[in-house]
């Protein structure tokens, strides 16, 4: 049964690194830049608004700050 368990869970492994083999070269690399860039293009550093957020957010995560 065991031996059973282990085949199993390397067939699953190697369909998840098949599959995420698959994702990561069947993309364009300006594909891959694209969506590398969304998280740095979604800020907006001129609003005071923005900012003032951002410097609460790590209270409300629990994290103190330090200084």
């Amino acid at each position: 049964m065991t031996l059973f368990i282990f085949v199993g869970d390397m067939l699953v492994m190697a369909f998840m690194v098949g599959v995420a083999i698959w994702f990561g070269t069947s993309g364009t690399s300006e594909a891959a830049l694209a969506a590398a860039r969304i998280p740095l293009e979604d800020e907006d550093f001129g609003s005071t608004e923005a900012a003032g957020k951002s410097s609460t957010r790590g209270n409300e995560r629990g994290v103190q700050n330090g200084g």
